[in-house]
C-alpha cells in the first residue's frame, strides 16, 4: 500500500515539475504538507483505514494539476489504479 502511496506522490511531482510555469519553484515538498493538513499526519503514518481516503486525495490533485487537466482532456490515463499497480513487474 505505501508503494502505491509512493507512486501517485512520484506521479503527482511529475506532473508538477512538467508545469513550466512553476519550474524552479521547489515546490515537491507541498504534498507532504498538504497530506498532512488533510489527514493531520504524514502520509507514512496514515492509517489502513484512511488508505482509500488517501488514494482519492492523491488521484484527484493529479487530476487536477495543470498536466493533469491537459492529458484527462486528451483521454490519456494519468496513473494506475492500485490493481495494475501491484501486477506491473517491479524494477530494482
Amino acid at each position: 500500500m505505501s508503494g502505491y502511496i509512493k507512486y501517485l506522490i512520484e506521479r503527482y511531482q511529475n506532473f508538477l515539475h512538467a508545469d513550466r510555469e512553476k519550474a524552479g519553484r521547489g515546490k515537491y515538498v507541498i504534498i507532504y504538507n498538504a497530506i498532512k493538513r488533510e489527514f493531520g499526519r504524514a502520509w507514512t503514518d496514515v492509517s489502513r483505514d484512511d488508505f482509500g481516503r488517501l488514494l482519492e486525495y492523491l488521484q484527484s490533485r493529479i487530476r487536477d494539476s495543470k498536466m493533469g487537466r491537459i492529458l484527462g482532456a486528451q483521454g490519456n490515463r494519468l496513473f494506475s489504479t492500485f490493481p495494475e499497480w501491484k501486477e506491473k513487474p517491479k524494477t530494482v
